[in-house]
C-alpha cells in the first residue's frame, strides 16, 4: 500500500525497521507528526539492504548499499539514478576507530600505482565512514552535483550525473559535521582549531577560505551541528549533548539556532523561528513554514537520534536510538514525536522524507 498524500509537502518520518523483521525489509511505515498517524508503505527492492545518507524536500533519498554501491531514489515513484560505486574510487584513508584496530572486519586499505582503494567489509564502511549526502538539484537534472561527507581529514567527494568515480575534494576542515548546498555553492561547517563554515565552488573545484566570519561564541565539539536555509537565509544550528549521565550515552539539552546577517556579515542568534520549524537528523536539516500547514504548531525543532562516536556506535545493535523529540523554542520544552519501539533502532536510521510535488 502506498503512502497516502494527504500532506502534501511536510515532512514524514521513515520509520526503522526492527531486527525481527529483516526477512521482510521491504514493509516500512510513514509516521505524519501533522496527523499524526502511520502510513504503511512498500519500499522497491533496491531499499532493503542499504542505509539512507540523506533526502532532500523534492522526495528523493541517497542510499548506500553494503557492497559501497550509492544511488538515488525517489521511493515514491520508484526513480532511481546510479551514482558511482564507492569501492572503485581512490579515496584519501580515514580515521580508524580505536575500537576496531585489532578486528578482521576494518577497513582494509589496498595501495597500487594509481593510490588507495578501500577493500574488505562495505557495510563497516557505509557505517562508521560515510556521514551524509547532499545535491545540489533535483536528481533528475542533467547538472546535479552530489557530495558525500566522508569522515577523514581535509577532504570531501563529489561527483556529477554521468561521472564514473568520486572526485576527491581537499579543504581546509580537519572535521566536517554538515554542509548544504545555498545560491550555488556549497556551505560546510566543520573545524580547524575553531569551528566555522566555508563556502566551496565546485565548478572550480577551489575552497574559498574565509568566506563566512567565525562564529564569535564557544561551541563544544561533542555537540551536533546543522546548517539549513531559512527565510532570511543560512541558518546555523547548535544542538547540545550531556554525555554519560545515569548510564544512559547521551541526551538532547537543548538547542541555539544562529542566522547570518549579510548586513552587517556576522552570525546573530536568533530566539525564534516564528512560524518556521526545522526537521533535523542523520539524513537532513530542512526549514518548514508552518503557514502552509493547519494544525501545526510554529517555532520549534523536530529532531531524531543521529549522534555517533566511538563510545556509542557499538550500541547501536541493543536499540540506542531514543534520543528523539521535537523542542519548542518559546519555553524551551521537550515534547515526544512518535513513542514506538521503531524510533529506537538506529540501523537503519529513522530518517525525514517529503512526497514529491
Amino acid at each position: 500500500m502506498e503512502a497516502k498524500r494527504s500532506n502534501h509537502g511536510f515532512p514524514l518520518l521513515l520509520l526503522s525497521c526492527r531486527p525481527t523483521t529483516t526477512n521482510n525489509r521491504r514493509n516500512r511505515s510513514l509516521y505524519s507528526p501533522l496527523e499524526p498517524k502511520l502510513h504503511p508503505i512498500g519500499l522497491p527492492d533496491r531499499s532493503r539492504p542499504e542505509r539512507c545518507l540523506g533526502s532532500s524536500s523534492d522526495g528523493w533519498l541517497c542510499m548506500a548499499d553494503d557492497s559501497l554501491q550509492l544511488y538515488l531514489l525517489n521511493p515514491f515513484s520508484n526513480s532511481v539514478v546510479i551514482l558511482p560505486p564507492l569501492r572503485t574510487t581512490l579515496l584519501p584513508m580515514p580515521r580508524p576507530h580505536p575500537r576496531h584496530r585489532r578486528s578482521l572486519t576494518f577497513s582494509v586499505i589496498r595501495r597500487n600505482n594509481e593510490g588507495i582503494e578501500l577493500i574488505g567489509s562495505g557495510a563497516y564502511v557505509r557505517d562508521e565512514y560515510l556521514q551524509k549526502a547532499v545535491w545540489s538539484a533535483k536528481p533528475t537534472d542533467p547538472n546535479c552535483v552530489i557530495v558525500l561527507l566522508w569522515q577523514t581529514p581535509h577532504s570531501i567527494v563529489c561527483c556529477r550525473r554521468g561521472d564514473e568515480q568520486w572526485t576527491v575534494i581537499r579543504t581546509s576542515l580537519s572535521f566536517v559535521s554538515d554542509a548544504i548546498f545555498y545560491r550555488e555553492k556549497l556551505y560546510v561547517v566543520g573545524c580547524e582549531k575553531t569551528m566555522r563554515v566555508v563556502a566551496i565552488d565546485l565548478l572550480h573545484q577551489e575552497e574559498q577560505e574565509m568566506v563566512m566570519p567565525e562564529f564569535g561564541f564557544h561551541i563544544d565539539l561533542g555537540d551536533q551541528m546543522y546548517l539549513a536555509e531559512g527565510p532570511s537565509g543560512l541558518l546555523f544550528t547548535v544542538r547540545h549533548l550531556l554525555h554519560w549521565v545515569h548510564d544512559v550515552a547521551y541526551v538532547t539539552l537543548g538547542f541555539e539556532t544562529f542566522r547570518f546577517d549579510e548586513t552587517v556579515k556576522k552570525w546573530v542568534k536568533t530566539d525564534s523561528l516564528g512560524d518556521g520549524m526545522l526537521f533535523l537528523g542523520q539524513n537532513t536539516s530542512m526549514w518548514v513554514s508552518c503557514s502552509d500547514f493547519k494544525k501545526c504548531r510554529g517555532n520549534c525543532i523536530y529532531f531524531t537520534d543521529d549522534y555517533m562516536d566511538d563510545s556509542t556506535s557499538n550500541l547501536a545493535s541493543v536499540g540506542m536510538g531514543e534520543d528523539s523529540g521535537v523542542f519548542h523554542l518559546d519555553d524551551e520544552s521537550f515534547g515526544s514525536i512518535y513513542d514506538d519501539e521503531d524510533m529506537k533502532w538506529k540501523y537503519p536510521y529513522p530518517v525525514w522524507v517529503v512526497l514529491d510535488p
